[in-house]
């Protein structure tokens, strides 16, 4: 539980018709910028900073699109095991 918040409340949220739309714009967005990259990148009119930069925003959307209840959970449990000291949030994948 995060706030009085279950993790059916996620599901709930998560599943709403108003989610669900929210969630599937994301995806869709992500895909878009997949395929704008692709194209950029086919037709040699693309640098490597604006790769970087597009790869990050794809690879954003997709965390928020698939996000678990048990990946809050998980951070903020560590958030305060760790509370006043750094923690290391991103991670190698």
């Amino acid at each position: 539980m995060i706030d009085g918040l279950t993790e059916g409340d996620f599901h709930v949220w998560k599943h709403h018709p108003v989610s669900k739309l929210y969630l599937k714009y994301l995806d869709d967005y992500a895909t878009l910028l997949g395929r704008e990259l692709l194209d950029r990148w086919l037709a040699g009119h693309i640098t490597l900073e604006t790769e970087k930069e597009l790869r990050g925003r794809i690879l954003t959307l997709t965390d928020l699109v698939e996000l678990q209840f048990a990946s809050i959970e998980k951070f903020y449990q560590t958030e305060e095991e760790n509370e006043g000291t750094s923690t290391q949030v991103i991670t190698e994948t």
